[in-house]
């Protein structure tokens, strides 16, 4: 609607005719609640994924604040276990031809970080990165692959949530 009133001003200007549409206001959208999990749902969601793929995925997500691209893109040399640290310093995301390519630098400018792996995490990443199953990068699935194994367990474990969602529960969880 915006970008239509927008040329039909033009049109109107090209024609001196803009004084027809000086009262017209478009209401303000009504900002969307997001909605986050609970401390219950969580929980009760990663019961039902732990020892999976997915497990780590998530833990990145809503105990870390990671983007969906950003947790795809981790290898093993953004994690510091004596510091207990993740960088964040890449994304992977689609180019124009729909392929996953690695960006050097996550979303924004304010987004190179380093974050501190809580326990729960921790543990998580310790065990897999001892288990010796391991790839350059943390997640070793595609991320298309990763994205559809989400929504197939969220669908099966009821969990209404959509992954960005869990970062919402990060910052509710800060």
């Amino acid at each position: 609607v915006k970008n239509a009133l927008s040329f039909f001003k033009r049109v109107l200007k090209n024609y001196k005719l803009e004084h027809l549409c000086e009262d017209i206001n478009i209401p303000q959208a009504d900002a969307k609640e997001i909605k986050i999990p609970t401390e219950q749902e969580l929980h009760s969601f990663l019961q039902q994924i732990i020892g999976t793929r997915l497990y780590i995925y998530v833990l990145f997500a809503c105990f870390a604040g990671l983007r969906r691209s950003e947790v795809v893109a981790l290898t093993w040399d953004d994690i510091d276990f004596d510091k207990r640290l993740v960088t964040i310093n890449k994304a992977r995301v689609k180019d124009e031809f729909g392929q996953f390519v690695l960006k050097n630098s996550p979303k924004t400018v304010k987004s190179n970080r380093k974050v501190i792996i809580v326990d729960i995490l921790f543990d998580a990443l310790k065990e897999y990165y001892e288990s010796g199953e391991l790839t350059g990068r943390v997640i070793k699935d595609e991320p298309d692959a990763m994205k559809d194994a989400y929504e197939r367990a969220r669908i099966k474990f009821k969990f209404p949530y959509n992954y960005h969602a869990l970062r919402h529960y990060f910052t509710s969880y800060l």
